[in-house]
């Protein structure tokens, strides 16, 4: 598509911008003032230059919500060995009453589904 291509199109569809606004930012009309920079299109650039700084600190964000999302899946099973860590203030013979002895493990389960337990071990 050339530039009369573009400008008949333009011309047999004058609502096209008012129906893609989000091309509006890409676009790039400079005032014919010049070497001067009109105060409007000195904010315009810096809007979006913010604009474009705010994407990426969002797809960020997003990316590091993903990676805590995840994490915390993998720690809803948690897998202690009491008697090396809960009761290990206990004597041997009050660990063998709870019956936390070297070949004991406790296992703490969220809220999940059966096979994500299975998994997890």
């Amino acid at each position: 598509m050339d530039d009369d291509d573009m400008r008949d199109f333009l011309a047999q569809n004058p609502d096209y911008f008012q129906n893609n606004p989000e091309l509006l930012g890409l676009i790039r009309i400079p005032h014919a003032s010049g070497a001067a920079v009109s105060l409007v299109e000195r904010q315009v650039s810096v809007l979006r230059d913010r604009n474009v700084d705010l994407r990426h600190r969002l797809r960020d964000l997003d990316s590091t919500a993903r990676d805590n999302e995840q994490l915390f899946a993998d720690t809803r099973t948690l897998v202690l060995h009491p008697d090396s860590t809960t009761h290990l203030q206990l004597t041997e013979a009050q660990r063998a009453a709870a019956g936390a002895g070297d070949d004991t493990v406790r296992i703490s389960v969220g809220l999940h589904y059966g096979t994500v337990v299975t998994g997890d071990i």
